[in-house]
């Protein structure tokens, strides 16, 4: 799930991100040439977009579903308004 929580403010963000990206040089590491050559693959956009709308919600559900003294009936509640 952290995943999640780092990947939609990614998405929210992406031209900002982009933008810093330009600025760094993939001379210097190996894991900035990685990074960028991964921002520009055709299919990210794609990818981010259907993370952030089909998983956005699923961290926060989770943390309801775990706290304790929690009806049935809100749990159950819960993962209908998810699925």
């Amino acid at each position: 799930m952290v995943l999640v929580r780092i990947i939609c403010p990614f998405w929210e963000n992406k031209a900002a991100t982009d933008e810093v990206f330009t600025l760094l040089d993939s001379e210097d590491a190996e894991s900035i040439a990685r990074a960028k050559e991964a921002l520009t693959a055709s299919e990210l956009e794609t990818q981010l977009h259907y993370i952030d709308s089909n998983f956005r919600a699923l961290p926060d559900k989770i943390e309801l579903l775990q706290r304790q003294n929690t009806l049935l009936i809100e749990a159950v509640e819960t993962v209908e308004e998810f699925g």
